[in-house]
């Protein structure tokens, strides 16, 4: 993993002259209680990601999306969590893409962690809820103002694509 952050970060200086500006990781007990307070275990994948990085500092120029820190993190899941009654269907279908995603517009098991600054534009989840046909730690987007896509079937693969695309989203 470490290698893709030196690709990533020599991608964002070459398109975009400036660092990603990532933080310093968090520590196991960081982690581990984040988890609790969550009830959720990380896959394995954005677990290390979070212990080499903790999201990245705010002000870059380059798009609208930053990594959450951990903190970050734990503020937009909880606050979706209050939310959560409000909007916990939003058809009469169980699952959308393929039955990959469930058809909500927020579950307690979807970990938002790439998001707008104010998180009210495209957010990106690690989803440990797929649909029947998803796979548990994919990565799923909010892709418009209630439309999810699965854009990588794991973290790591969804920096091969961040890193392949350019952008982390689109």
């Amino acid at each position: 993993m470490e290698d893709i952050w030196k690709k990533l970060e020599a991608l964002s200086q070459e398109r975009e002259g400036e660092s990603l500006r990532l933080r310093k990781g968090n520590t196991e007990a960081e982690i581990a209680k984040a988890e609790k307070l969550m009830n959720l275990k990380f896959p394995n994948d954005f677990r290390k990601y979070l212990l080499t990085h903790n999201g990245q500092e705010d002000g870059r120029n380059r798009g609208p999306w930053l990594l959450g820190s951990l903190a970050e993190i734990i503020e937009q899941w909880k606050y979706e969590r209050e939310v959560e009654e409000e909007y916990i269907e939003i058809s009469g279908e169980e699952y959308i893409e393929n039955d990959t995603i469930q058809n909500r517009l927020n579950c307690p098991q979807w970990i938002p962690f790439l998001g707008a600054p104010y998180w009210d534009q495209d957010i990106a989840y690690v989803d440990l809820s797929p649909g029947p046909n998803g796979t548990m730690g994919q990565v799923i987007a909010l892709v418009s103002e209630c439309d999810f896509e699965v854009i990588a079937p794991s973290f790591n693969a969804f920096l091969e694509r961040w890193l392949k695309e350019g952008e982390p989203i689109y």
